[in-house]
């Protein structure tokens, strides 16, 4: 086996469990033992069977030198913030540039392990960007961070989606494939974020600033109102997140590149 950050052939004690969720945030929010349900959705909108794991199991496999160094130590890189946030408390006093870059990191690395857990027709196109990641050590630029009022009834939430609407009906809106493009909500607590990128620097996120605080945007993002579609548009949107997802972050093709 190699490791999916790293690229290092890896056996015995040297292959290890990556957990998904950040083990103080399991511990934190008392979710070690807490069902839950993911559906994997493919950029088409193809629906794929739930997977049912509790936190605690929820992992992946690499090597033990990521998981025991980079990757343990951005975990901890912004826990002030995040328990603060958690909890619901206000949380001006710990955002400043450094706190918030922290913060994208660890969201971004949380997504790039949920997606290492999907189905290898997922993972398999993205390695690269688990190979950039163990790079940088940061996401890419056009990785955008937004904290969201939405809410739902859950301590704990996690999704993902690729359907995305264009801003216009007649622009023509493809993907180079030179990005990851994806949006990704998580919820913590009294707190939940979007991570999302269009995934291509050619096209640029337009939000609904009704429901999308940004945190970490591009100066080319657009905030705008939109109206909503209904829930039975599509199967896949029938979750209240997803829903949620599909309508407040869509794409338009930017006409000013970076």
């Amino acid at each position: 086996m190699k490791c999916i950050y790293c690229k290092k052939e890896v056996i015995g004690k040297e292959k290890t469990n990556e957990h998904v969720i950040p083990q103080w945030i399991i511990k934190k929010l008392d979710i070690k033992k807490k069902q839950l349900s993911f559906t994997s959705i493919s950029e088409k909108l193809e629906v794929f069977k739930p997977t049912t794991p509790i936190p605690h199991t929820f992992t992946h496999k690499v090597c033990a030198t990521c998981n025991n160094g980079w990757l343990c130590d951005i975990d901890e890189s912004c826990k002030d913030l995040l328990e603060v946030m958690i909890d619901g408390k206000e949380a001006k006093d710990f955002l400043n540039r450094e706190s918030v870059e922290k913060l994208r990191t660890l969201i971004y690395k949380i997504f790039l392990n949920f997606f290492a857990t999907s189905p290898s027709s997922f993972k398999e196109k993205k390695l690269n960007f688990y190979h950039d990641f163990f790079k940088t050590k940061k996401p890419p630029e056009n990785v955008y961070l937004f904290v969201t009022p939405f809410i739902n009834d859950k301590i704990f939430s996690m999704n993902h989606l690729d359907g995305w609407q264009q801003l216009y009906e007649n622009q023509i809106i493809d993907d180079d494939g030179s990005g990851l493009r994806f949006k990704f909500y998580l919820q913590l607590g009294e707190t939940a974020l979007v991570l999302c990128s269009s995934g291509d620097k050619r096209n640029m996120i337009v939000y609904d600033e009704r429901y999308l605080i940004p945190l970490y945007i591009s100066r080319f993002s657009i905030p705008t109102n939109f109206e909503q579609t209904t829930p039975d548009f599509h199967p896949a949107l029938r979750t209240e997140v997803n829903h949620f997802l599909y309508d407040s972050i869509r794409v338009s093709r930017a006409l000013i590149f970076k």
